[in-house]
């Protein structure tokens, strides 16, 4: 028969073609193409396992990311966003070299203990019926000149002296003022301060002169007493000369005193004219705050050789840092006007940290500070 003929390599027609294995061809090929994309596969993995490390340092360079901020969660330190430019301001562009930084203010006056003559000198004292009181030495010598600050003046450059008042009351206030204000500053003791001695000897060692507050009568007297010792236009001289030689007798080291009060006292030549001869006669001198309106001290202390300090402007316990900062601004245009002014300053806290920071100023303005006594008698008359 025709169809036992045929060879039996041949495949009938239509029925699937095989390999040499007997397996179908299309069978073989889906085998090859599993084989290749598992190679493929593990290629692949290999590759990354290989280089992990390398992949994920890169991927977030190659791959761009975008976060989103989650209700709820705090983002970590934002930058603040730039304000807009003022519609009416244009912007200014950076300056193309780096701008200079302010000048920095001025250091404080450097603390430097200043050798005063020991006090008192056995020789410049006397015993009077409240105690030792300061006297005119054997060969001319005169407290005020003996007990003070030592200073050089200049005759072309201005002069400004600072007289702080009110201290030996408060201790703290004492110690504020000795850590902090320069040696050329003078200080005034209230006579009625506990243990006087003992302060105004620290206060020397610091370097300061030492004055004495003289309680004198206010306008409002009775109803404003200065204290017990407080001269009276109706008391007798002797009775007045009596209260001064306790004030005196209170610190023999002082260089003279300061006018205190005497809104009544300060305006009467017959009162004033014995408290100036005993002045004189001990060799001590005046400061004149003029703070009493119509005060005649340093006219009477001019017509009777006593030694001067009127004073330019006052500072009172409760005086603003502005108001300070102007008053010591007007000290210093005086100053250069009238060769010499005199600040006088009610101890406060304020007061001090203004005074130091402008006394460490006065060196550039061409402005020497000095002691009062070195201002004595350098000053325009009223």
């Amino acid at each position: 028969m025709a169809a036992e003929a045929l060879s039996a390599d041949e495949p009938m027609s239509g029925g699937p073609r095989r390999g040499g294995n007997g397996l179908p061809r299309d069978t073989i090929a889906l085998v090859i193409a599993w084989v290749v994309f598992f190679g493929i596969v593990v290629t692949l993995v290999s590759w990354l396992a290989i280089n992990a490390d390398k992949t994920r340092a890169e991927w977030p360079v190659r791959v761009p990311m975008v976060i989103l901020a989650l209700m709820g969660a705090e983002p970590a330190e934002p930058a603040p966003a730039p304000e807009p430019p003022s519609a009416s301001v244009a912007p200014v562009a950076a300056p193309a070299a780096p701008v200079a930084a302010p000048e920095p203010p001025p250091p404080l006056p450097a603390m430097q203990r200043v050798a005063l003559a020991p006090a008192p000198i056995p020789s410049m004292i006397e015993v009077g019926p409240h105690g030792p009181l300061p006297r005119v030495g054997p060969l001319g010598e005169r407290p005020f000149q003996i007990y003070a600050h030592p200073f050089e003046a200049m005759d072309d450059q201005p002069l400004i002296a600072v007289l702080v008042t009110g201290l030996g009351l408060e201790r703290a206030e004492l110690s504020a003022a000795l850590d902090r204000l320069p040696p050329e500053v003078s200080l005034a003791f209230s006579p009625y301060a506990p243990n006087l001695p003992e302060l105004v000897g620290g206060a020397r060692e610091h370097g300061h002169e030492v004055l004495l507050a003289v309680p004198m009568e206010p306008l409002e007297f009775p109803r404003v007493d200065p204290g017990p010792y407080t001269l009276l236009s109706s008391l007798s001289p002797a009775e007045n000369l009596d209260r001064l030689s306790w004030v005196l007798s209170r610190a023999p080291g002082a260089i003279g005193v300061v006018a205190e009060e005497g809104g009544r006292f300060a305006t009467s030549m017959r009162a004033l004219l014995p408290m100036m001869e005993v002045l004189s006669r001990r060799g001590l001198m005046v400061v004149d705050p003029r703070t009493a309106a119509g005060s005649v001290t340093g006219r009477v202390a001019r017509d009777l050789g006593v030694p001067r300090a009127l004073g330019t402007v006052a500072i009172a316990h409760d005086a603003n840092p502005r108001s300070i900062d102007q008053r010591l601004f007007d000290a210093e245009a005086v100053a250069r006007g009238g060769g010499a002014a005199l600040v006088v300053v009610s101890v406060n806290e304020i007061a001090i940290d203004r005074v130091v920071r402008w006394t460490g100023l006065l060196p550039r303005r061409g402005i020497r500070l000095a002691p009062v006594s070195a201002i004595a008698n350098r000053q325009p008359e009223p």
